[in-house]
């Protein structure tokens, strides 16, 4: 009975465990496209604004990968900080 239960915690569905390299490949697409647009500018100077904006991309692509926030919304929120 531990075990189910330990179990049920590490892995909800065997079948949705597809979506994290999924959705982790998606949004690195994502921000590769999008800086190769905007220009390597974007990490290139790393004044503190340019900073906040690296770390909040990280934080979205984490929060895409380990969550279930949809991969359009965070390549959306990508696109707009870049």
């Amino acid at each position: 009975m531990i075990l189910a239960a330990t179990n049920d915690w590490f892995i909800d569905t065997w079948g949705d465990l597809w979506q994290v390299p999924a959705s982790a490949l998606l949004v690195l697409l994502v921000v590769i496209v999008t800086v190769r647009t905007v220009g390597l500018r974007s990490f290139s100077k790393m004044s503190s604004f340019d900073f906040a904006v690296t770390v909040s991309i990280g934080s979205i692509i984490a929060s895409v990968v380990s969550t279930s926030t949809d991969v359009v919304d965070g390549a959306t929120a990508v696109i707009s900080l870049l």
